[in-house]
């Protein structure tokens, strides 16, 4: 079983509209966004694929885009499945988390989080000294503006960021 603490990390925020990148990857996040609440893969481009998690009802396409985590629990099993990768070479990409997590396929698109093997526990929380927002990595868009907006959210000096570089890492990876 693969499971998540949801305390604010590496994310895309989505809601339909403007910010999604192309229209490809619009019906696609629409798709994975707009089932039912729980999770879903996503493959936009490429081989690599994506965690998603629907976040409203069915029909109502907003969701979470995760794109890394910093692991809590299930480390032994993810340096299996990542090859004993450890630290923040880990999990900290997208292609790393899928790896790490051990998801190989798209079976559980939208699937009910209570029919996945996937938990999200809410009841471990860690409290982040700074949540930033950031212009999503590698967003090309006819409209500038929209490429440019601050639609990435994370929890600032945590290694486990996709792109953080070593000099802003926080001792603390940015919790109280």
């Amino acid at each position: 079983m693969a499971a998540i603490s949801l305390s604010p990390k590496p994310t895309w925020a989505y809601t339909t509209g403007p910010p999604t990148p192309t229209g490809a990857e619009e019906a696609m996040l629409t798709r994975a966004c707009g089932g039912p609440a729980g999770p879903s893969t996503s493959t936009p481009s490429g081989s690599t694929s994506f965690f998603d998690i629907a976040c409203q009802e069915e029909g109502n396409p907003q969701g979470v885009l995760i794109r890394a985590i910093e692991p809590v629990w299930g480390l032994d099993q993810m340096l299996k499945n990542r090859g004993g990768k450890d630290g923040v070479l880990l999990t900290n990409g997208p292609a790393k988390l899928m790896q790490a997590m051990g998801i190989k396929s798209r079976n559980w698109d939208l699937a009910p989080l209570a029919d996945s093997p996937f938990v999200i526990d809410l009841t471990e929380k860690k409290p982040a000294k700074e949540i930033v927002a950031s212009p999503r990595i590698g967003i090309v868009q006819a409209d500038p503006a929209w490429a440019q907006a601050p639609l990435r959210y994370y929890v600032a000096g945590n290694p486990y960021v996709s792109g953080m570089k070593k000099r802003d890492w926080a001792d603390d990876h940015g919790w109280l």
